[in-house]
């Protein structure tokens, strides 16, 4: 927001310059971003009237202008848009422009040249601008008035960034206001004059309105005999100021209404209204119009329009048609003033990808009680100029109500919130002065809110209000106080560091992959995918259900970049939906994928990983986490039928492991997926320490044949019930099948490991346990191999 002080001080009697009041209103919520100058200030700038103009004699793209600047001067231009009797800014002999030009007496192709005629962009007011800034007609402006005054060069401009609430804020009327708060002077407010003739508005034009809940409140006026022209100079030196661009004094008077009271309008030309009807609608379907920056607007269902019978004639709060702009034929104005929804302005906007400085207002939220004094204080500009005669009254539709906003607050909740001790009179003073009505009784306090703070909702606001005005630099710094808790990790969040340090340091790398899939790729595994209501497209229209798809992509994104070697771990939530459509279980899994080589023993050549190298790291985590995995064979979707097995903890399945279909992929990759929260147990427990046993360990070595299909976690916990109270440990370290052994078999090694806290162990001992290991593995069928 643009706000030049010359204009602003004609509403607020301020003697602040540009930097106080920015550090002024800065403290007060609206942000100033910086202050620059109007323009070009120029010494020896005069306003001249040409007097005649003849062509040079030597040059065809030249003219000669006698120019009066309170005497008749000499001056050679190039510029075409300048004729006889018009009044131009005159540079003269002794002036250095903002570039370093000077300005002197010259020669061009022969003819003496006295000065220069300026452009807006020569005076800074426009970056570009085609032609010589011509100044409008005007009894007061005559020849050699200083044009530095008349255009105000060099006056300030303070640039505001207003935050979206503050849509009251967004005028000068606003700003004023903001200033009177401060300084506690009251604000001068427009107060339209002028006569009506014996004419009705209604009688033109009937306004319907059939989206009553997204334009509370349409108005219309109507003006006849409008002569289309320029606007007077100190209404375009304002716009220029405020950076809008002049273009007549019709256009020109609707954005000046705009920028001074936030009330954005539009003019019509009446008598392109077919029907005599504006209606209020939103859009059907294959709806098309060419807004006035000549593009043609596809338009969707459900847009505010502004149309006649016959065709629409604006898009609501955004922008006009080209069938019904103001040209120089116009005779008859509507002026629409109307108060559209936010909302709907917002999304039209958006969806149309055209926002303009109207839309910008509508869009944050407008005073509806702003609707007649701008239809009104356009109406009197529009007949003083540009010859306009107002009908009488306001053709108006809408069924807009005044919500009478009223906040209760007391004067200890204030206090309590800002850490103050302010008294009653202090705080209904500055309620007082922000513009909200106040009726106190003892501590209690009821505030009326005026219909131009619609930011304004409860009582936290009003805290608000009093702390800005009031100022932040008053308020002391205090230490919060309450009861301080110490932060820390949930028993999860440190099961979770410990999945991914300890991964890590065993050489897997971590994913963070969406949580959002394509059904294709859930189809078969179990549990209800979630359906997202707006998804950004097919391949990521629901909530993956498992952690298998996100890993498997990326092995495969990987595998076809030559990257064939990949051990990946994922620590994230899936989604499973209910079919009553109630909240989705979320469940926090580990997912980790395997595929590939690994380095082999002693600088050997790399070997396949397998499926013992992903156990071996997930009974890994279990020592880590102080927990015993065992495992049961199962069948899982998208798995090898023969090589996955559930993964158990306390007799609960808790997740799945095993090699991933052939089918599904190139190479041999395996997988496994668990759940997260339970494998807290082990953290909850309390820790013991032992000392370490002085006593040897001996150690000894079994080979078993028997029946394929008989689990080693099977046999190992045979091993442990018949090894005794000193066997200590059990790993199978060798696996063999083959004719040697029958078909239909296969042997297992294991290294035991027997140790006592209190002695040394003798052989009998040893002999004695591994006699009553071979009589208990005989009963799943197992003998010892020789």
């Amino acid at each position: 927001m643009q706000v030049p002080v010359e204009w602003l001080k004609e509403y607020i009697d301020t003697d602040k310059d540009a930097d106080t009041l920015a550090d002024l209103l800065t403290k007060t919520g609206s942000e100033a971003e910086g202050i620059e100058s109007l323009g070009n200030q120029v010494n020896n700038l005069v306003v001249g009237l040409i007097t005649k103009i003849t062509k040079h004699p030597d040059a065809d793209r030249l003219v000669i202008c006698q120019v009066d600047v309170g005497e008749v001067i000499q001056i050679v231009t190039g510029a075409t848009n300048v004729s006889e009797g018009d009044l131009v800014p005159v540079v003269l002999p002794g002036a250095v422009l903002a570039d370093g030009t000077k300005i002197r007496v010259s020669k061009l192709r022969g003819v003496a040249s006295h000065g220069m005629l300026c452009s807006k962009e020569e005076l800074g007011l426009e970056e570009k601008s085609a032609g010589i800034f011509i100044l409008p007609k005007d009894e007061k402006i005559k020849p050699g008035d200083d044009v530095n005054d008349l255009l105000k060069l060099g006056s300030k401009i303070i640039s505001f960034g207003i935050t979206p609430n503050r849509a009251d804020c967004l005028s000068m009327i606003g700003m004023a206001r903001e200033v009177g708060i401060i300084e506690r002077k009251p604000l001068r407010l427009p107060q339209p004059e002028f006569t009506e003739v014996n004419k009705k508005a209604s009688d033109v034009v009937k306004v319907t309105v059939k989206a009553n809940k997204l334009c509370p409140r349409y108005a219309c006026r109507i003006i006849e005999d409008v002569q289309l022209g320029p606007s007077p100079l100190w209404m375009q030196q304002r716009l220029i100021a405020a950076g809008m661009r002049p273009i007549n004094n019709v256009v020109d008077i609707t954005n000046y209404v705009m920028w001074e009271l936030g009330q954005p309008l539009h003019a019509f030309d009446a008598d392109k209204i077919a029907g005599g009807e504006i209606i209020v609608r939103e859009a059907g379907e294959n709806e098309v119009l060419v807004t006035l920056d000549g593009v043609e607007r596809k338009l969707q269902q459900g847009m505010l329009l502004i149309t006649d019978k016959n065709q629409p004639l604006a898009v609501a709060g955004v922008m006009g048609g080209e069938c019904s702009e103001i040209t120089p034929e116009t005779r008859r104005v509507l002026l629409e003033s109307a108060n559209f929804d936010g909302a709907s302005i917002r999304k039209t906007s958006r969806r149309l990808g055209l926002r303009s400085e109207a839309s910008s207002r509508y869009e944050k939220g407008l005073d509806p009680e702003l609707v007649f004094l701008a239809a009104d204080r356009a109406a009197e500009l529009l007949a003083k100029y540009a010859g306009g005669k107002v009908y009488e009254g306001i053709a108006l539709s809408g069924d807009y109500q005044l919500k009478h906003v009223v906040i209760n607050t007391s004067v200890s909740f204030i206090n309590t919130l800002l850490g103050l001790d302010l008294s009653p009179d202090k705080i209904i003073d500055i309620l007082t002065d922000v513009g909200l009505q106040v009726e106190a009784s003892g501590e209690a306090l009821s505030v009326s809110v005026p219909s131009y703070r619609q930011d304004i909702e409860q009582d936290v606001d009003l805290v608000e209000e009093v702390a800005r005005i009031y100022g932040l630099d008053n308020i002391p710094n205090t230490i919060p106080r309450g009861e301080m808790a110490s932060g820390g990790l949930t028993t999860v969040q440190k099961v979770e560091r410990i999945l991914a340090q300890e991964l890590a340091s065993i050489g897997y790398s971590e994913l963070i992959t969406y949580s959002f899939l394509s059904r294709k790729r859930l189809e078969g595994l179990p549990g209800l995918p979630v359906k997202l209501a707006n998804p950004l497209s097919e391949e990521q229209a629901v909530l993956r259900t498992s952690l298998l798809p996100s890993l498997l992509k990326a092995v495969e994104t990987n595998y076809n970049r030559l990257q064939k070697d990949v051990a990946f771990y994922e620590i994230a939530k899936i989604y499973l939906g209910h079919k009553d459509e109630t909240l989705p279980e979320e469940k926090l899994m580990l997912g980790v994928i395997l595929t590939g080589q690994k380095e082999g023993f002693f600088d050997s050549a790399p070997v396949d990983v397998d499926f013992y190298d992903l156990k071996g790291a997930l009974d890994y985590l279990g020592n880590r986490l102080k927990i015993h995995f065992d495992y049961r064979s199962s069948k899982r979707p998208r798995m090898h039928p023969g090589r996955c097995a559930d993964i158990l903890l306390d007799n609960a399945t808790i997740g799945y492991i095993g090699q991933i279909h052939p089918e599904n992929t190139p190479q041999p990759v395996y997988y496994l997926e668990i759940e997260v929260d339970p494998l807290t147990v082990g953290l909850s427990t309390t820790v013991v320490y032992k000392a370490l046993t002085r006593f040897p360990a001996i150690y000894r070595d079994i080979a078993l044949v028997g029946p394929g299909d008989v689990a080693s976690e099977a046999l190992t916990k045979a091993i442990f019930s018949a090894g005794g109270e000193h066997l200590g440990k059990v790993e199978l370290f060798d696996m063999y099948v083959g004719p040697q052994i029958g078909e239909g078999n296969r042997s297992l090694a294991y290294a035991l490991m027997f140790q006592s806290e209190e002695r040394t162990l003798t052989d009998a001992e040893i002999d004695s346990a591994l006699d009553n290991i071979k009589d208990e593995l005989a009963k799943l069928g197992f003998v010892l191999r020789t």
